[in-house]
């Protein structure tokens, strides 16, 4: 089983106590981090939605998207997810 180490919320908005000095350093998050995440978490629901029938997660957020030791973003918590039938569209 895989450890997921964190969640995405966790990294752009860390609740430290103490809290930290006004004037302390905010923790970096590099550009090429945030779009590999991005990348992860698209392809993740693009996996979902390609499902037969699709899944739709309802509850996408910062908090339900979780990372492992490498940063590799995984989609979490599928609770209030669907399974949604393919629609048909009528002809006019």
């Amino acid at each position: 089983m895989e450890r997921l180490l964190t969640s995405l919320h966790d990294l752009l908005d860390p609740e430290t106590y103490p809290p930290p000095p006004p004037d302390a350093p905010k923790p970096f998050f590099p550009l090429n981090l945030k779009c590999s995440v991005l990348h992860n978490v698209a392809s993740g629901i693009t996996y979902l939605h390609e499902r037969s029938p699709p899944i739709i997660h309802r509850d996408l957020s910062a908090r339900n998207v979780l990372l492992n030791s490498g940063m590799v973003a995984k989609i979490a918590d599928l609770g209030v997810a669907r399974i949604v039938p393919r629609m048909r569209i009528a002809a006019p």
